[in-house]
């Protein structure tokens, strides 16, 4: 394959901008799409301050759902004031996802509503 097509269809992603100060770390993929294995290792990755968030919630109630969303939103901001660099959301977070009474929040909506919370409140900063 020619360097210039290479360049255009290259699947390496940088999950972190490449405009943050050298002291940040970096975590360079070779695909968007990760291995169980490769989510693991990176959630256990003390040097990365990772955390995991369970995104699943007690449904059946009048604004569980919303509730469930600003509960996320303001652990993942704390947990991002605090220290912690990379943010992992995940269904299987806890044993308590495996209730028959908990469902998992859409993880579009989990990852849309954490990332602009984020935004709003200047934790993250696009740049």
């Amino acid at each position: 394959m020619p360097q210039r097509a290479a360049c255009i269809i290259s699947l390496l992603c940088t999950p972190i901008p490449s405009s943050l100060p050298a002291t940040r770390l970096q975590v360079l993929l070779n695909s968007p799409i990760l291995l169980e294995s490769q989510l693991e290792a990176i959630a256990k990755d003390s040097t990365l301050g990772s955390k995991t968030f369970d995104t699943s919630f007690k449904a059946g109630s009048s604004g569980s759902l919303a509730a469930a969303l600003t509960k996320l939103c303001s652990d993942v901001e704390a947990a991002v004031k605090a220290g912690c660099q990379c943010v992992v959301l995940s269904d299987r977070a806890s044993e308590t996802s495996l209730q028959p009474e908990k469902v998992p929040i859409p993880s579009l909506l989990a990852t849309g509503a954490v990332h602009h919370h984020l935004i709003r409140t200047g934790a993250r900063r696009l740049q």
